[in-house]
């Protein structure tokens, strides 16, 4: 993809042809100065949102990467009646039911963060 010419550099190296009875050069020139400075501005803000934004979406990626892990659990725990026999000597039904509703709720979390956003 062809990279596009910042629009600070178009105006800084625009040109224009002289008049007799046309506008004072300087003027036009501070002008155009202050155009360039603002737009330039404008550019630097984009990059930064366009940053932000990147960053953002990596974020959320990597948050519904979590919340579809927790929903697989969440369901491999119910489907497998919380915990497999060998782990069920170390765990009441109580914890069973508490670790579930803790997943959840991290998942209901996660999954309410996402749609904020």
């Amino acid at each position: 993809m062809k990279k596009q010419i910042k629009v600070s550099n178009k105006v800084y190296a625009k040109e224009f042809s002289i008049k007799p009875m046309g506008y004072a050069c300087e003027e036009v020139d501070a002008f155009l100065d202050e155009i360039n400075i603002e737009i330039g501005k404008l550019e630097r803000d984009i990059e930064t949102l366009e940053k932000d934004l990147q960053r953002e979406k990596s974020t959320a990626l990597g948050e519904q990467q979590r919340a579809d892990a927790l929903f697989m659990e969440v369901n491999r725990l119910k489907a497998n009646g919380g915990v497999s026999i060998k782990d069920s000597s170390s765990f009441s039904n109580i914890d069973l039911f508490n670790r579930i509703a803790n997943i959840e709720t991290m998942l209901k979390k996660l999954t309410d963060e996402k749609n904020k956003s």
